[in-house]
């Protein structure tokens, strides 16, 4: 179950992103005139379900595959490319909409889709970077326990050198 884990994951989270992207302002047509009101209720859904992916996986990569062995490059590599997968998601949603929307003439998708990958990526690395902070912090990161415990060692070993000295 663990290795089929990050693969139903993936793909539930990129069919949950589609869906979100391609839906949801659907469900708002009538509800609300205002197309500000729409992007803000579809930008809070997509950021909220990047939010879970990467916390979810990221912990599972922390615990399963790296054995609470958390690096801080290790899980930042790892979080860079889920947000980077994830834009891909959010991005394919993106292009089915304006495929499937009448848009004018004059609507060019390219400088859309470039603002909603940059934001997608900073919130992305911002929520990567939360979670960073928050594997350093885990009471069970053995990185953390091994410096920890090196410079408690090298405390005392100076302590007990200075006491010596003094005697």
């Amino acid at each position: 179950m663990k290795k089929h884990f990050v693969l139903i994951a993936h793909i539930l989270t990129g069919i949950l992103a589609i869906s979100i992207m391609v839906f949801l302002p659907i469900l708002f047509d009538g509800a609300t005139d205002n197309g500000v009101e729409k992007g803000q209720y579809l930008f809070f859904a997509i950021r909220f379900l990047l939010l879970l992916y990467i916390f979810f996986l990221l912990n599972h990569h922390f615990t399963n595959k790296l054995k609470y062995e958390g690096d801080f490059q290790k899980i930042m590599y790892k979080g860079v490319i889920l947000s980077l997968i994830f834009t891909c998601y959010t991005s394919i949603g993106l292009y089915i909409k304006y495929l499937s929307t009448a848009q004018g003439e004059d609507f060019n998708f390219l400088p859309a889709w470039f603002v909603h990958a940059k934001e997608m990526v900073k919130v992305g690395l911002l929520y990567t970077l939360f979670m960073v902070v928050w594997i350093h912090f885990h009471p069970y990161n053995q990185v953390r326990l091994r410096k920890k415990a090196a410079r408690l060692a090298k405390e005392k070993e100076a302590q007990t050198k200075e006491s010596d000295q003094v005697n």
